[in-house]
């Protein structure tokens, strides 16, 4: 009898779960994972043969399971206490440090270099530079757990070193950071660096353009009030991790014009400030990813550049404000025009590659370049 009531009580359990992931208002984007999720299936009989319409139902499904961020907190929280490190290919470090697994693709990071270097060849006559960012777990190697086994990211910038046309200046910020690791130059729970970080890799790079910098401290600075629970937090959540804190720089006389997307949508602002309220809040730094961004600065010279970037450009260009009056940010991950052409219609002469080790080693959106 004892049996039979825990059978029927798991069964009812499962119904009603069921018929509440059913019933229950959908939504269609994930805060946590900051992705768009599974739509309603919809049935025809050839989908159904191919096996198409059994599938997106267990995407639908797995997407909208009612309760599903509380269940995988907690799978996390379980597989934590049990002495697992690893979990999404993010590691919990020591000092409540989440850092990404670092991997690298040789091929895809072979093919990257040729793509750079072929643009670099038909673009002789360009000053041309390659900011390339170290992730967090180089800077603080000292907080992977114990005997893990991680490819280093010093290989890539040997490769890079060996590989990139001579018309390229290799900047490799590594140095700079480690002399400032004790600061918050990388975020606990995400795999950016925080705009501190990014002003001293932005000083590596004025250093090798033989640019002068402002100190920092000279600059004004503002924290977010709300806690930011980064991509990393978002892989593996846990209980008790606290939040990070995004703290901006910025100088009071520098006055710009932000146009995104062709100018079609316009700012006064580098900071996207109505974004410190949703979960991804590392888009307050112009506004996330965007194919095209124009900016254009009261810095009084007519030097123009274009920057070729990924995310961690986005709270570095703010400093290059001080030096370029206008500045054309290109994302080849959605910008697919022709670059030597726009350079031209431009008259841009100056390029820099922003871009981190982890995304030159595994990324394939370089091949854009040609």
């Amino acid at each position: 009898m004892k049996n039979k009531i825990i059978v029927v009580g798991f069964v009812l359990y499962l119904a009603i779960f069921s018929v509440a992931t059913l019933i229950l208002p959908k939504k269609s984007f994930s805060q946590m994972e900051n992705r768009v999720l599974a739509k309603t299936p919809v049935f025809s009989v050839e989908a159904l043969i191919k096996g198409e319409f059994t599938e997106d139902i267990d995407s639908y499904l797995s997407d909208h399971i009612v309760g599903k961020d509380a269940f995988v907190k907690l799978k996390t929280n379980m597989d934590y206490l049990l002495g697992k490190k690893e979990i999404n290919e993010v590691y919990f470090g020591k000092k409540h440090r989440y850092i990404k697994k670092f991997q690298i693709n040789e091929r895809q990071l072979k093919n990257n270099l040729n793509s750079i270097n072929t643009f670099a060849k038909e673009q002789k006559d360009a000053n041309i530079y390659f900011l390339l960012a170290p992730n967090a777990n180089l800077i603080y190697q000292e907080d992977l757990p114990k005997f893990t086994y991680e490819e280093s990211q010093n290989k890539v910038y040997e490769m890079v070193e060996q590989e990139l046309e001579e018309n390229i200046t290799l900047v490799n910020p590594t140095e700079e950071l480690m002399a400032h690791k004790k600061e918050a130059i990388y975020f606990n729970t995400d795999h950016h660096w925080t705009m501190r970080g990014a002003y001293y890799g932005y000083k590596s790079l004025m250093d090798a353009m033989k640019l002068p910098v402002m100190p920092l401290n000279e600059y004004e600075s503002s924290t977010l009030k709300e806690e930011f629970f980064g991509t990393l937090y978002s892989k593996a959540p846990k209980s008790l991790v606290k939040g990070d804190k995004i703290q901006l720089f910025y100088n009071r006389n520098t006055q710009c014009q932000v146009g995104y997307m062709n100018e079609s949508i316009l700012s006064n602002r580098l900071f996207a400030l109505q974004n410190a309220s949703i979960k991804d809040k590392y888009t307050v730094f112009l506004d996330g990813n965007h194919p095209l961004v124009r900016i254009k600065s009261n810095c009084d010279n007519n030097k123009k550049v274009l920057i070729l970037k990924d995310s961690y450009a986005h709270c570095l260009v703010p400093f290059l404000t001080e030096q370029f009056n206008q500045i054309y940010m290109v994302d080849l991950r959605y910008f697919h025009g022709d670059l030597g052409e726009y350079m031209k219609e431009n008259k841009i002469d100056t390029v820099i590659f922003i871009h981190n080790v982890d995304f030159l080693a595994n990324e394939n959106s370089f091949m854009w370049l040609k």
